[in-house]
């Protein structure tokens, strides 16, 4: 919204018709209530938690009012982001308008007009924080001001409390769970660079690859990432594979370079018919729900599986747990099989108990 009138809005209509996650920002122009009005599909809310709980616990409730899915709580934003396209565009924070920007706005008249026809750019879901002040300029000091770095568990439990919903908690990722994983027999460890409570920067996982065993594979989690930015992680991680989580073609799989894996999200049988038209010998299936890419924690139709399992090996996903994947592996024949939340004791931490016995069921 600050670079387009209302554009947040235009961001969530496209995210809805391309079939993807919108996250709203707490510092967005358009409020979290004039998203939900302009769109049909639920969208992500992403919460800055302020020293005061109050303003905290509100926007929380407005979220959660707004039916949005999931909340994605900010805990790395103490650290400042490297934002490497600000860097190549030269793009720079000012206070004050300078000749480069003037000239900018005079030889694009149509966007200039759009701006100043639009409405007051301020930050929307902080409009009736009277404490936050009127206009942009006050409100982002506000937000300088009381942004809360000192976030802790019992913070994250006083969210989880609040909230029923989807919880995203970004840069929770610990080197150990590799550790725990390997100790109880896993054959492969994934790295989610696509973002999410699970997600790792290629330097923290070549820190993890460093301490595995030859013999345990790395996959890389990718969704409609560019071909050389994948092919960059694997040189730098050495990943075994890469599986695919969005709506990459075979053309471009078959172009990175090294072994993949295409996820297909199961809704119903139609996605049998998909699989085969991919043309790849190994195939991921996880369960469909709208707005979610990955890791929805629910089932399917295991006997879709199967029938997937007819031209194409099958790594089968989607709400497994210890106390299911028995009866998952029975019904689906698949080739392997791939958990993450069924065995965390809290988003991003594997419980080592719980991840021993998955595996000792897997193999029933």
């Amino acid at each position: 919204g600050l670079l387009w009138p209302r554009g947040e809005i235009a961001a969530a209509r496209a995210a809805e018709a391309a079939g993807i996650p919108f996250c709203l920002s707490t510092a967005s122009i358009c409020s979290i209530e004039e998203v939900r009005a302009a769109t049909k599909a639920p969208f992500w809310f992403q919460l800055y938690v302020t020293k005061d709980r109050e303003i905290t616990k509100n926007l929380i409730a407005r979220a959660d009012a707004a039916g949005c899915s999931a909340l994605v709580l900010t805990v790395d934003i103490a650290m400042r982001a490297n934002r490497e396209r600000d860097v190549r565009n030269r793009f720079t924070a000012r206070s004050a308008i300078g000749l480069s920007s003037w000239i900018d706005m005079v030889t694009h008249p149509a966007w200039s007009l759009a701006m100043l026809r639009g409405p007051k750019a301020q930050f929307g879901n902080l409009a009736s924080v009277q404490a936050a002040g009127a206009g942009i300029m006050s409100q982002g000091e506000f937000v300088a001001r009381n942004m809360d770095f000192s976030l802790d568990w019992k913070d994250l439990d006083w969210i989880r409390a609040q909230w029923k919903r989807k919880l995203v908690v970004k840069g929770v990722v610990h080197p150990d769970d590799a550790a725990r994983i390997v100790d109880a027999g896993a054959d492969a460890v994934g790295f989610v660079f696509a973002g999410g409570p699970r997600a790792v920067t290629p330097a923290e996982a070549r820190r993890i690859t460093r301490k595995l065993p030859a013999f345990v594979h790395r996959v890389g989690v990718f969704i409609d990432a560019p071909a050389d930015h994948v092919r960059l992680i694997a040189r730098a991680v050495g990943l075994s594979w890469a599986q695919l989580h969005g709506g990459e073609s075979r053309a471009y799989a078959a172009g990175l370079g090294l072994p993949f894996v295409k996820v297909f999200r199961v809704a119903d049988g139609k996605v049998v018919a998909a699989a085969r038209r991919f043309r790849s010998s190994l195939v991921h299936l996880d369960t469909h729900v709208p707005g979610i890419a990955g890791g929805t924690g629910a089932t399917f139709d295991w006997g879709i599986a199967r029938r997937v399992g007819r031209f194409a090996r099958v790594i089968l996903a989607g709400g497994l747990t210890p106390e299911n994947v028995a009866d998952a592996v029975a019904a689906a024949a698949p080739f392997a099989v791939d958990v993450s939340s069924g065995v965390e004791s809290r988003p991003g931490r594997k419980d080592r108990r719980r991840l021993r016995r998955f595996i000792e069921e897997a193999h029933r």
